[in-house]
């Protein structure tokens, strides 16, 4: 109620200040309503939020029912329990969670008798842990049993004819442990209530998605599985990061973005670089490949002629930029511009650049920096010459 007067006097200061056109009234106004709406806004997903602890509390029995049928010893053991997330998170994370649980109880812990020849304890252990982390919610499923063998995963993989021997030798080892979350796969040859169907880990992986979140599986054979569950905290409003192409515009939600790169002007020619038709960027020692997003999207490129004072189709394949002191061909050193495989029988002095609205532009006439009017003379008279040599009935 207080927030709500405060935001009712903030209006009335805001609408005075309009009527009698003071800025500064105006501006202090506009500052006011943004920190009540601000505090307004928290205060409300406050009221959204629920410990996850109502959610672990329904494992303990389950869990129990389980390993009694399963003819196992298993323990569960929660952490984080205060740990708050919005409510319809958690109305939309039993489902997995159920069924990570089960896979951990029925896949992942061994008989009593086969834990005690491996040197473990006879009763399994499995661990849900909650937690804050970069803004997120964090859920860990552990187990210390017998762990995802990749190669086995792999083998079922080829017999079932989810992939082919030629892409089992390129895999990686994490690769073959996703294989898991492939619709219809499962490594039980027998079926039961619990396994063996192939239906699970692909709804897992795609409900989960559906939240705005994200899994992931490290796993050591004979040592035990944690998978990782990375939640935003709410549903409700999801910051992200505007982008725009041509005339559209996009968002990216934060979560999504690793790291946001920036090129000077002057090091763009120096930073791309070409890898057979590729083109990546080099990043700490890395080569990364680089994606426009026009492609992906199927939106044409345009640059505005500086002639026309319009859009046009932009068909280069090259980034270049003209907006700083160094040219990509009269650089200060004097570098060799390097050019892309299918234009070095390109052999005019043109090159691409940028035109004043920082779009691309192709240019193919000449271009000399400020102050070179002697080679640009020298360009002029060579011109001349070879349209001489080429016609000499030219000459009168």
């Amino acid at each position: 109620m207080n927030m709500a007067g405060e935001l009712v006097l903030s209006r009335n200061q805001l609408l005075q200040g309009i009527a009698r056109n003071d800025a500064k009234a105006t501006e202090g106004a506009g500052k006011s309503i943004d920190a009540i709406t601000s505090e307004l806004q928290e205060t409300v997903m406050l009221t959204r939020m629920q410990p996850i602890g109502i959610l672990f509390s329904r494992f303990h029995r389950m869990v129990r029912d389980l390993a009694r049928e399963l003819r196992k010893e298993v323990e569960i053991d929660m952490a984080g329990k205060s740990v708050e997330l919005d409510r319809t998170l958690i109305e939309n994370l039993s489902d997995p969670l159920t069924h990570l649980v089960r896979n951990a109880v029925d896949h992942g812990i061994e008989p009593a008798e086969e834990r005690k020849k491996l040197g473990k304890g006879e009763i399994g252990h499995i661990k849900l842990h909650a937690y804050h982390e970069t803004g997120q919610i964090h859920i860990d499923i552990s187990d210390d049993g017998t762990g995802i063998d990749p190669h086995q995963v792999a083998k079922a993989a080829v017999q079932k004819g989810v992939i082919t021997r030629e892409q089992l030798e390129i895999m990686s080892r994490k690769e073959k442990i996703n294989l898991i979350f492939t619709p219809g796969f499962s490594t039980t040859d027998t079926i039961s209530s619990v396994s063996g169907r192939g239906v699970g880990m692909d709804v897992v992986k795609n409900n989960l998605n559906r939240l705005g979140g994200q899994v992931d599986i490290a796993s050591q054979p004979k040592m035990g599985t944690t998978i990782r569950i990375k939640l935003p905290l709410t549903m409700a409003i999801i910051p992200g990061q505007v982008i725009s192409v041509e005339d559209q515009k996009f968002i990216i939600p934060q979560t999504n973005l690793v790291e946001i790169l920036r090129i000077p002007a002057d090091q763009v020619k120096q930073r791309l670089e070409w890898v057979g038709d590729a083109q990546v960027i080099r990043l700490r020692d890395q080569l990364l490949p680089l994606v426009r997003l026009t492609d992906v999207l199927g939106i044409e490129r345009t640059y505005t002629d500086p002639s026309l004072a319009a859009p046009r189709p932009d068909r280069r394949r090259n980034i270049a930029d003209r907006r700083s002191k160094k040219t990509p061909l009269f650089g200060s050193k004097r570098k060799k511009s390097r050019m892309h495989p299918k234009r070095r029988n390109d052999r005019s002095p043109g090159f691409n650049g940028t035109a004043g609205t920082g779009r691309t532009a192709h240019s193919t006439s000449p271009c000399f920096p400020p102050g070179s009017s002697g080679m640009a003379l020298l360009w002029t008279g060579f011109s001349i010459l070879r349209r001489l040599w080429s016609n000499p009935s030219a000459v009168t």
